[in-house]
This record gives C-alpha cells, sequence and structure tokens, in this order.
C-alpha cells in the first residue's frame, strides 16, 4: 500500500490584546515620573487568529516532499488622537523537496524550496480622512546543500532569489523589486560535544505593508533592507551545561525602522513618527549564551551581547545607531514542577542608548533599565 502524508503540524491560534498605550514624554516629565502619561485615553485592541498545517510524504527512500500552509489575521481598533480601526491578512504556503543521501563521511542534505506570501493591510483614520491600503505579493525560490566533507567537518551553502511586488491601492501606485542573496558556513565538530563555526550570510527584508502603509510624504514605498552578516565562535553540546561564544559583524544597507520623531503624513494632525529607511551602519560585538542544568528541576541560563553600533555613511556618518545599547543581558531560571508543569522568570537589562528618532546623538542617553518576567 503506498505511504499516506505525514501531518507534523496542526495549530490554531487566537489572541486578543487589550493595550494602553502611554505615549511620548517629554524629557523633564520623564525624568520626573517616567510612568505617567499625557495620553491617558489612548488603546490599541487588537485581535490575532493564525492556522498553520503541514505534512510530508515520503516519495522515495531518499527524497520526501513537504508543505507548511499558513494564515494570520489581525483585526484592530483603537484611539491614538482619533478612532482608528486596522485590517491585516498574511497567507504563505511554504512547499520543499528535501533529500538525504549517504555519503563516505556521512549524510548530505539537499533542500529545494518555494515561498509564496500574500499580504494585505489597511488602516483607516475617518476623523483625518485617512485612509491606506496596500497589498503585496512575494515569491522566493532556493536551494540550500549540506555536505559532509569528512567525520567532523561539514559545510553548506545556499541561494535564494526573492521576488516581490508592492501595490498602492489607495493612490493606485505599483513597485516591483527582486535580488538573489546567498549564505555558506563551515563547522569543525573538533569533540564530541564541541564545535567551532563560521557563516556568511546575505540580508535582504523586504517592507512589510504596514511599513509601507506608513512612511514619510513624498515617499510612496520603502527600499528593501540589504546587509552582510558574518559570525563565528564556539559551541558545546554537554547535556547539563551547553552554550555558545560568537563574535559577529552586521553590515547593513537601508535599514527599516520606526521613527517616532520623524513629519509622517500625520503631521498636520499631532501625530508624530513614519517608517524610513536608515543610512548605512555597522554591528560589530559578540555574544555569550550559557545553559546550566543545576539541579534535576532547576535550570539556569543567561545572555551577554556587546555590540558597537555605529552610522557609516550619510549625514550622521560616525554616530552610534540609536536605540542599539552597548550592553544587553539578562538571567533566567526553569523550575520543573513535573506533570508538564514549571515556572520560568527572568531578569532582561539593557544598557545606555539614544533615543530611537536621535541620529544626530544631540540628546542625554536614554537611562539603562530592567524587566523582571
Amino acid at each position: 500500500a503506498p505511504a499516506l502524508p505525514e501531518w507534523y503540524a496542526r495549530q490554531l491560534q487566537q489572541i486578543d490584546d487589550n493595550l494602553e498605550l502611554p505615549g511620548a514624554l517629554p524629557e523633564a516629565l520623564a525624568r520626573q515620573d517616567r510612568k505617567q502619561s499625557l495620553n491617558p485615553q489612548d488603546f490599541a485592541d487588537l485581535e490575532t487568529t493564525t492556522w498553520r498545517l503541514g505534512g510530508r510524504y515520503a516519495l522515495t527512500p531518499a527524497w520526501s516532499a513537504e508543505m507548511e500552509l499558513t494564515e494570520r489575521e489581525n483585526d484592530g481598533d483603537g484611539y491614538q488622537s482619533a478612532p482608528n480601526t486596522t485590517e491585516m491578512r498574511v497567507t504563505s504556503a511554504n512547499p520543499r523537496l528535501v533529500g538525504r543521501f549517504e555519503r563516505p563521511a556521512g549524510t548530505a542534505t539537499l533542500t529545494l524550496g518555494f515561498d509564496a506570501t500574500d499580504s494585505e493591510y489597511l488602516l483607516d483614520i475617518p476623523e483625518f480622512f485617512f485612509q491606506t491600503d496596500f497589498r503585496q505579493e512575494q515569491r522566493d525560490s532556493y536551494a540550500q546543500l549540506v555536505y559532509p566533507l569528512t567525520e567532523t567537518v561539514q559545510v553548506s551553502g545556499g541561494a535564494r532569489r526573492s521576488e516581490v511586488d508592492d501595490d498602492n491601492r489607495g493612490s493606485d501606485m505599483q513597485n516591483g523589486d527582486g535580488a538573489t542573496v546567498t549564505t555558506a558556513s563551515i563547522a569543525w565538530q573538533f569533540h564530541p560535544e564541541m564545535r567551532v563555526l563560521l557563516r556568511r550570510d546575505e540580508v535582504l527584508r523586504y517592507p512589510n505593508v504596514d511599513e509601507n502603509g506608513f512612511t514619510l510624504p513624498g515617499v510612496a514605498f520603502l527600499e528593501p533592507q540589504t546587509g552582510v552578516s558574518w559570525e563565528g565562535g564556539l559551541e558545546w553540546f554537554d547535556p547539563r551545561f551547553n552554550g555558545r561564544a560568537m563574535l559577529f559583524d552586521l553590515e547593513l544597507d537601508d535599514e527599516i525602522l520606526y521613527d517616532p520623531s520623524a513629519l509622517g503624513s500625520l503631521a498636520e494632525f499631532g501625530i508624530f513618527g513614519a517608517n524610513i529607511n536608515l543610512d548605512s551602519s555597522r554591528r560589530r560585538g559578540a555574544l555569550l549564551e550559557w545553559r546550566w542544568q543545576a539541579l534535576q528541576r532547576l535550570g539556569l541560563g543567561g545572555s551577554y551581547t556587546w555590540t558597537d553600533a555605529e552610522i557609516t555613511a550619510g549625514t550622521f556618518d560616525g554616530n552610534e545607531v540609536p536605540y542599539v545599547a552597548e550592553h544587553v543581558g539578562a538571567l533566567n531560571a526553569t523550575w520543573d514542577f513535573g506533570a508538564g508543569f514549571s515556572a520560568f522568570a527572568e531578569y532582561a537589562w539593557n544598557g545606555s542608548r539614544y533615543a530611537l528618532g536621535d541620529d544626530a546623538n544631540a540628546y542625554d542617553r536614554v537611562e539603562s533599565e530592567g524587566v523582571l518576567n
């Protein structure tokens, strides 16, 4: 009898967020009491429904076909200076072929895939006669090979071709773009529980439909974010104590971010902020992550990241990238009660940094802060 498909992912999730939005504070009031708000009436209610279905079918002993279908739908209403509603739907299909072949040094894996994503976004603020209506189609084709050179050395390489079409249905404007990015890595497992690795990735991120829907006046579509990432270091896999220590270097062009001080499309109504493309920047640093099973039921973990982030082009060449802290760390603990129940606590800390939008580094730094979860 022919083999039946194996359904490995069936998921339905619904989240209802009811958020109060305190808004921004002048620096003097923030230093006086950062918990106060000048906009106590502002809020955002968002309902998110997500479903996901995935399956796998064995075509031959070496080849299998896999497929994932996903849809996420957001419906929101809120008040930020005026009543508003939002609607967003993202659907995706991700078929791929996976081949596994025995080689003298181990198993080689070849993946051939195609990703199709359709997105729609609508923002309506009737009181300001403001509406955005965007649609986006993205199609990606990719291939990746993971190959064992020896019993301890493994290499991988891949390429992705991505095409995107944006449609601003409110202003009847269209935009298309495309790019090819590659990835490559090598890893040497010099010990049964330790390995060193080096990886290079080319970065490509298109603006989402909601990001394109809230830009500066005169900017119909944001540029895609591109760059090159290098990382290398050590990983260890001891069952009781595992982690990694890495060095990284990331160069970005046209980084996409939200600038809360920008004179966006609603500035005339006293609402500031817009999605923008930042000038070129670079982030270099080091990362340490660890996990220790201290007792049978108690697990401890932590992380620390040091980052040197600098704008490398444009008017603010040489300045620090705003809202990127030089020092970031976290400590956490997990207690396992058994029967599927556990307790988790974490303290996350961000060092001081310049405020988002302060590309000129002209104002005092935002003070360091810690959050207990």
